[in-house]
């Protein structure tokens, strides 16, 4: 509690040479926040996505069906370690409505809620090449889902990304990197993201 009221007052009234949390801007990593004897960090980002559509009659009739105009995404981030590098945190947040699944509730007998939670996890390197993930995240066997939409070169991923996708879930996974190798596996529940319960 006496760290977050301090950063609060930081916040507040700008740093001085008492301040026990160093803050540091980095070009496309957002605000970061550490604490002078190394025990914690936090960074955080948020992005914005706006989506402009139109759609025509045909392919040779350029006459407007539909127009579109809404923020597809809108996304908060904040990752970081505490108590020892080895041990980080990742949590982002989404705000948008269709972000949210929204209208997924209504086709779904477990998820009734909208999706705020898109990750949730916290993460122990064991060695420099070995990691060991809990909570929910992206499934790794994807590569247009594990590739950010805020890193693709298109708009959208393929129309059958979603069909053959959960995107999320919940479990276990696992990282090894070694050179020019890069394993990755997971035990997850196969239920996807934000269920009530699991069997």
């Amino acid at each position: 509690m006496r760290n977050l009221m301090v950063l609060f007052l930081f916040i507040g009234f700008g740093a001085s040479s008492q301040t026990p949390i160093q803050v540091y801007t980095k070009r496309e990593k957002g605000i970061e926040f550490v604490a002078k004897d190394s025990l914690f960090s936090t960074q955080f980002q948020f992005r914005i996505q706006n989506r402009l559509g139109y759609e025509s009659m045909s392919m040779t009739d350029f006459t407007p069906e539909s127009f579109e105009f809404r923020i597809r995404r809108l996304r908060l981030r904040f990752k970081g370690f505490v108590f020892n590098p080895k041990w980080t945190y990742h949590v982002q947040l989404s705000f948008s409505r269709g972000d949210m699944d929204w209208e997924s509730t209504k086709l779904s007998g477990t998820n009734t809620s909208v999706n705020i939670i898109r990750d949730a996890i916290i993460s122990y390197q064991v060695t420099p090449s070995f990691g060991i993930t809990v909570g929910q995240t992206k499934l790794p066997g994807n590569r247009q889902r594990v590739v950010s939409s805020g890193d693709q070169q298109f708009v959208d991923r393929s129309i059958v990304n979603s069909t053959f996708t959960l995107d999320r879930d919940c479990g276990i996974f696992l990282n090894y990197e070694k050179n020019y190798f890069r394993l990755k596996g997971a035990i997850t529940t196969g239920e996807g993201r934000n269920v009530l319960k699991s069997d």
